[in-house]
């Protein structure tokens, strides 16, 4: 039984208490377009088991969540400002279901990549992590993106999220020492280089590195959405990589509504920058002379994006 918790289990399904498992943890509102897939793709990756909580979805996200048996699905009406951002109830169900197990914690727009993805489990990514000492992976997030218009960038619900943004940039990233844990952060990506390219932005851009994947212990707790961790574990340094699938034809839509709701980090200031640019420039592509074409994860290893642990 879960005490004082800050959102009520709606699906009829127990919780084994096991750490046989690889669990992956989700905050979602409104993402029924890229849900099958986000499911799906962890799915055959390896995870075993997947706990989202629902902030007030309306669009049949929370149907769908509950016809999937490999899904427990948590409701809440909840300010997502007022949980830090989804922070406080991603920390209470990790600590809650999440203890002694290795979990991935993601997005419902991002795909987990990791050395051979294409031909081994993640099971035998955490085993062989576990065999050098290793807790965690810290992970460069890496924005995706079409050749087209981001407003032509059609995605069709259940269809693999390559299919519709299949290029990044490959070199616009740069790594800062920081006095956290992880003692990296990384900055860049199209996002800096489009938006942050106007000096008068008076906040800095998105942090693009992250701790996805980590053996959850009790009183673990991520500070500051997954950039940090509160305790001193041992990180395999970009081992990993996180794909982010912002951009389909529905980002307009998404980020007009956001900042309407205004619950997002400082009244949604990022959002509303996003909202001013697309309205000035309706036609706007991150595509350029320096887009990369994503092919697979030995790829990112080439490019020095992911790091390849020796003998896996």
């Amino acid at each position: 039984m879960i005490q004082n918790e800050p959102f009520q289990k709606i699906d009829p399904r127990p919780i084994p208490e096991t750490v046989d498992e690889i669990r992956a943890f989700m905050c979602i509102r409104n993402e029924l377009l890229r849900l099958p897939w986000v499911l799906e793709y962890h799915r055959r990756i390896g995870i075993n088991r997947f706990l989202i909580v629902d902030n007030g979805s309306t669009d049949g996200s929370t149907e769908y969540l509950l016809s999937q048996n490999d899904v427990h699905c948590f409701y809440t009406i909840e300010s997502y400002s007022k949980s830090r951002w989804g922070l406080t109830w991603t920390n209470f169900i990790l600590n809650s279901f999440g203890v002694g197990n290795w979990c991935l914690v993601i997005d419902a727009d991002e795909m987990f990549i990791f050395p051979s993805c294409e031909t081994r489990k993640l099971n035998s990514f955490v085993n062989y992590l576990e065999a050098l000492g290793l807790q965690s992976v810290l992970s460069i997030v890496i924005d995706m993106y079409s050749q087209a218009p981001i407003k032509e960038a059609l995605y069709k619900s259940g269809e693999p999220f390559l299919g519709t943004c299949q290029y990044f940039d490959a070199n616009t990233y740069r790594a800062y020492e920081v006095p956290a844990y992880p003692p990296v952060q990384v900055y860049g990506g199209p996002r800096e280089r489009v938006f942050w390219s106007n000096s008068n932005v008076s906040f800095h851009s998105p942090t693009m590195s992250v701790v996805p994947l980590i053996k959850w212990q009790m009183g673990y707790e991520y500070t500051c959405g997954r950039h940090c961790i509160n305790k001193p574990l041992n990180f395999a340094f970009f081992t990993g990589a996180v794909l982010h699938f912002k951009f389909f034809h529905d980002f307009y839509e998404r980020i007009d509504k956001e900042v309407k709701r205004g619950e997002h980090f400082s009244g949604a200031r990022e959002y509303k920058m996003y909202l001013q640019y697309l309205k000035n420039n309706p036609n706007f592509t991150f595509f350029y002379e320096g887009s990369t074409l994503y092919e697979d994860s030995t790829q990112l290893v080439n490019l020095k994006l992911m790091k390849s642990l020796d003998n896996f």
